[in-house]
C-alpha cells in the first residue's frame, strides 16, 4: 500500500483531495460521512474550499473553456479571493504544473467566481447556520449583527447573514425576532412562500399546521406574500400581495397565501410562551392540544372527532403542566377523558336521547 507521510496538514490536503472526486458518486451515506469530516475542523473545510476549486478550475481549462477575466473580476468585488496559502494546500497534482503570472491570476479570480455563483455544493453546509429545540426546550441565539432570536420549544430555522442581506427561514415552530436596525441589509423571515421584512422592530412568527400568525410588538414590519395569477401566470409574472403591520398588530397567513386584516392584539400575550405560559383566545382545541405537546412528551393527548379539534377554547395555562388543560377539559361536561396506555385521549360525550315515559 502506498503510504503518505508528511504534516498534518498536508494529509487533511490530500483527504480533501479525494473527497472532491468521491463526492461525485457519494452515497448518502458516504455523503453524510463527508458532512460530519468537513464540521470536525476549520481546517476541513479550508483545505475542502482549495481543494474543489482548484479542481473546478483545472476542469474548464482542460475543456479549452474561454475564461472571460473581467467579469470574474466584477463578480469578486464583494468576496474575499480563496487563494493557496502555503504550497502544501494545493493537491499534489495541481503542484506540477508551471503557469505563467498572469494565468495564475486568472486562476484565483475563478476560484472566487466557483465560490460565488454556487459551483461549489458542500458550500450550503458550511455558510449556513441551522438551529433547533427539542420537546419543552426554548433556545435564544445572538446573531453576528446584533438582533436575537427566540426559538420556542420544538421549532428550527436557518439562518443566512451575508454583507448585502438577513434571511432567517422557520422551518418549524414558533420565533420571536428581536432584529437590530441595519438599513443597508434588509432582515426577513421566510415561511412557506410568505415574508416577513422587519425595520428594527420585535415581531414574533408562528408557523400552525393551517397558517402562519405574525404579530408586531415593537416598531412595523412588511409581510409579502408571492402567489402567481390566473391571467399573468402565462407570461411568467408574479403579483405580490404587502401588507403593513405596526405595534400592537398581528395577521394571519392561510396555507392558501390569503393574508388577513391587521387586528389589534394584546403585546404581553404574544410573547408569553417565552415566560412558558400558554395563553389562548379562541383557538381550536387540536392546536391548543398541539402546543402542549411542543412542551411535552408525555401523555400523548389525542383529539378524537374533526369537531371536537375545531371547537373554540380559551384560557391561560402553564405549559410544563397539561394537567391543567385536562382539569379544565373535564370539567366540561360533553367532553370525555380516556387513557389508552400512555396516551390519553380526549373526545366528545355521546348524546343520550331519553325516550318519553
Amino acid at each position: 500500500m502506498d503510504e503518505f507521510k508528511g504534516t498534518a496538514e498536508e494529509l487533511i490536503a490530500r483527504e480533501a483531495a479525494r473527497w472532491v472526486q468521491q463526492l461525485k458518486t457519494a452515497t448518502p451515506k458516504e455523503q453524510a460521512e463527508f458532512a460530519r469530516w468537513l464540521r470536525e475542523s476549520r481546517a476541513h473545510v479550508r483545505e475542502m474550499l482549495l481543494a474543489s476549486s482548484w479542481e473546478t478550475v483545472l476542469h474548464h481549462l482542460g475543456h479549452e473553456r474561454k475564461v472571460d477575466i473581467d467579469r470574474l473580476r466584477a463578480a469578486s468585488d464583494n468576496v474575499v479571493a480563496v487563494t493557496p496559502s502555503r504550497r502544501s494546500s494545493v493537491p499534489k497534482r495541481v503542484l506540477a504544473l508551471r503557469w505563467p503570472r498572469f494565468a495564475a491570476v486568472g486562476l484565483s479570480l475563478a476560484i472566487t467566481a466557483a465560490v460565488l455563483l454556487g459551483a461549489l455544493p458542500f458550500l450550503r453546509e458550511v455558510l449556513w447556520h441551522e438551529y433547533a429545540t427539542s420537546v419543552g426546550e426554548q433556545r435564544a441565539i445572538a446573531l453576528a449583527d446584533g438582533s436575537i432570536v427566540s426559538l420556542n420549544a420544538r421549532s428550527s430555522v436557518r439562518i443566512e447573514l451575508s454583507p448585502e442581506r438577513r434571511d432567517v427561514y422557520l422551518n418549524d415552530g414558533q420565533a420571536l425576532f428581536s432584529v437590530a436596525h441595519d438599513k443597508a441589509r434588509p432582515f426577513r423571515v421566510h415561511v412557506d412562500g410568505s415574508v416577513v421584512q422587519a425595520v428594527g422592530t420585535k415581531f414574533d412568527v408562528h408557523r400552525l399546521a393551517g397558517r402562519i400568525e405574525v404579530a408586531v410588538l415593537e416598531g412595523r414590519v412588511r409581510v409579502e406574500r408571492e402567489h402567481p395569477d390566473a391571467v399573468a401566470a402565462s407570461s411568467l409574472q408574479v403579483l405580490v400581495e404587502r401588507t403593513q403591520l405596526s405595534e400592537g398588530e398581528a395577521l394571519s397567513i392561510s396555507n392558501t397565501g390569503t393574508i388577513s386584516v391587521p387586528m389589534p392584539v394584546n403585546v404581553s400575550e404574544i410573547s408569553a410562551w417565552r415566560q412558558r405560559r400558554l395563553v389562548f383566545r379562541d383557538r381550536p382545541l387540536g392546536e391548543i392540544v398541539e402546543e402542549f405537546q411542543r412542551y411535552n412528551a408525555k401523555p400523548r393527548l389525542i383529539v378524537e372527532g374533526d369537531e371536537l379539534r375545531e371547537r373554540l377554547f380559551n384560557g391561560v395555562f402553564d405549559a410544563d403542566e397539561p394537567e391543567t388543560l385536562l382539569a379544565y377539559l373535564a370539567s366540561d361536561g360533553s367532553i370525555a377523558l380516556e387513557r389508552r396506555g400512555d396516551d390519553l385521549v380526549i373526545r366528545a360525550r355521546p348524546i343520550v336521547v331519553q325516550s318519553a315515559p
